[in-house]
């Protein structure tokens, strides 16, 4: 569906970036959907390809965060392990 130089120019950009062109393609997905409601649009494989652009760059952002550590055990819980 993306071109692989495409995905690589994605992945280039910041998180900023990524969430205003999200911001795009969700309002282009409701437009897109309303057209197609109303009999406007006949090529359905756009709000496919919307659809797919959104879960792609959500994935970048959501790689992009840092990963949080696992909690610690608290000792209270480790002491009625033992009894």
């Amino acid at each position: 569906m993306i071109k692989k130089t495409d995905k690589i120019a994605y992945r280039q950009k910041s998180i900023e970036q990524l969430k205003a062109e999200l911001l795009l393609i969700r309002k282009k997905l409701a437009q897109d959907c309303f057209k197609l409601s109303m009999g406007q649009i006949k090529d359905t494989s756009v709000i496919k390809k919307s659809k797919y652009m959104i879960s792609f760059i959500s994935t970048l952002i959501n790689e992009s965060k840092p990963k949080r550590s696992p909690p610690l055990e608290e000792e209270s819980t480790k002491n009625n392990d033992n009894k």
